[in-house]
């Protein structure tokens, strides 16, 4: 049922007046302009600022006392350090890279989903509830799934992975229709 909504929406959805595409579009820009002109390859924190109010919207107040101890250099060393990782084996690395930036206190499995996702569109999604029960439903008992494991994340994104390569869109497009699709409903 999520392909077909997916489809649908990916052949009727105007990308380029979407106000939430035009404004994941910026912040991907100013990501990757930031990104090449830090040696360290990490996260400024006003940009890390926008990714938390990007991804949290409403719920920007959800862990913020944890997040006041991130200082500037604990931010710069692990984000820094999540995006240089490198490995073959692409659930590896995601995993590895989860469990770093997860590190950062405050920091769960969405906002570091949402790091991710800026920075590497073509390979990452943003895990969240929404998304989780459009692609794999509510629990037996009709519960919303709340916390999410590496596991989890990464059976969402070879979800959503696969069905990117079989319909020639790219990654970060099914996971925004998925996102949008839930909005609508």
């Amino acid at each position: 049922m999520w392909r077909d909504k997916t489809v649908q929406f990916l052949k009727t959805h105007n990308f380029a007046s979407d106000q939430d595409w035009k404004r994941t579009e910026a912040l991907k820009t100013k990501l990757a302009a930031d990104l090449a002109s830090s040696p360290s390859r990490s996260i400024s924190r006003p940009l890390f600022d926008e990714i938390l109010v990007w991804k949290l919207r409403g719920q920007i107040g959800r862990q913020q006392t944890r997040r006041t101890a991130i200082t500037s250099q604990l931010l710069s060393a692990i984000t820094g350090c999540a995006l240089r990782l490198q490995h073959s084996d692409f659930e590896i690395l995601t995993a590895a890279r989860m469990a770093v930036l997860q590190a950062l206190p405050g920091v769960g499995m969405g906002v570091a989903s949402a790091i991710l996702t800026l920075t590497s569109p073509q390979d990452y999604g943003v895990i969240d509830f929404r998304v989780w029960e459009l692609v794999f439903g509510r629990s037996k008992n009709g519960e919303r799934k709340q916390t999410f494991t590496a596991k989890n994340y990464l059976d969402y994104l070879k979800a959503i992975r696969c069905f990117a390569i079989q319909n020639r869109v790219p990654t970060q497009h099914v996971d925004f229709a998925l996102w949008k699709a839930w909005e609508t409903e």
